[in-house]
């Protein structure tokens, strides 16, 4: 009779997007692609490493066979990138039993694909100072987060009369009314 062995041990061969990139999406997927079929995966065998602002991100499922895993991540908030590494505690096995990258830690893999993730937009200008009628008025709205550039307009109103608004949030001119005005 003939013993056959296997010594062949998994690797991740590869950690990529599942959608585009940028993106404001809550819920972004990661495929990850092992060497061959695996067994014992699960969320303890992954981390994120974040840039930027981002905060508060966290993994959420798991889920496929084989070769093949989809690593759901809540992105958290903030602007800045989120990408998905594989720790190897030895726990994702081959068939033979080979864990992933041999005895140790030797199947980590951190070289894969990030999402560059950002909010989304936020104005910061909750209010604006009142102009004078007749003296230049110079103010600019803010915004946070967001995928830049922004385009503002107004969409209720009007700014006031001797007053124009940019694309770039930029307030400008000489009042030439003297009232309250409303606009959004």
């Amino acid at each position: 009779y003939r013993v056959a062995s296997d010594a062949t041990v998994p690797v991740v061969t590869s950690i990529v997007r599942a959608a585009p990139s940028p993106t404001s999406s809550t819920l972004v997927t990661f495929t990850v692609t092992f060497s061959e079929a695996v067994n014992g995966v699960d969320l303890s065998d992954f981390a994120l490493t974040t840039t930027g602002s981002v905060t508060g991100a966290f993994l959420t499922s798991v889920a496929g066979s084989g070769a093949t895993r989809t690593v759901t991540v809540n992105r958290g908030t903030g602007r800045g990138t989120i990408r998905l590494d594989v720790l190897d505690n030895d726990t994702i096995t081959d068939a033979a039993g080979n864990p992933l990258g041999g005895i140790g830690t030797g199947g980590t893999y951190t070289a894969g694909a990030a999402y560059d993730v950002y909010g989304p937009v936020a104005i910061g200008t909750a209010s604006l100072p009142g102009g004078t009628y007749g003296v230049a008025y110079s103010q600019s709205l803010v915004t946070s987060d967001g995928l830049a550039p922004f385009a503002w307009s107004v969409t209720f109103q009007s700014v006031p009369p001797g007053l124009t608004l940019a694309t770039n949030g930029s307030i400008t001119g000489t009042p030439t009314a003297a009232s309250t005005f409303i606009f959004s």
